[in-house]
């Protein structure tokens, strides 16, 4: 990495020291937005539509058609899928990682994550510790691997 813009500024006025000014290059990745479909089903009611998938004649086809009868029944729940979870569209923008995060961010990130969701079904005593221990531990392996990067990048800098 190469330092641009190197500007020194005197400032023996205010101390013995000499004041830097630079400029680090850095990439910028454009991430696209990716649109999907999904459903809402935060008011999907499980019990509503049972009932009203056991209220359709779908054991009721007096046809040989596999092709006919799977036709129906397709269209017969996607239809009441579409009323009781409507489908919309998600935006979603990918992010890029941080340099430092690599396999074991990754791994630590997904152990906490999978923690989080026990706990959420749970709501034990024991799985929110767990979790809590693992978002900790998931921090300070981040804030190693970072300080790890820019250690190793000071050290190769200042050799060149």
């Amino acid at each position: 990495m190469d330092v641009q813009s190197l500007t020194q500024h005197d400032v023996y006025s205010l101390s013995d020291h000499m004041c830097l000014q630079f400029i680090l290059p850095h990439g910028t990745v454009s991430a696209k937005p990716i649109d999907y479909v999904s459903r809402d089903w935060s008011a999907f009611d499980p019990d509503l539509f049972e009932e009203e998938l056991a209220n359709k004649d779908l054991a009721d086809m007096h046809t040989d058609d596999v092709d006919s009868i799977l036709c129906e029944y397709d269209g017969c729940l996607s239809h009441l899928l579409d009323k009781h979870a409507p489908p919309c569209t998600v935006r979603w923008k990918p992010r890029r990682n941080a340099v430092w995060f690599d396999r074991e961010c990754s791994i630590a990130k997904r152990k906490m994550q999978w923690l989080e969701d026990v706990y959420r079904r749970t709501r034990s005593i024991e799985n929110r510790n767990e979790w809590q221990t693992a978002m900790s531990d998931y921090r300070g392996l981040l804030r190693m691997k970072e300080q790890q990067y820019w250690n190793k990048h000071i050290a190769e800098t200042a050799q060149n």
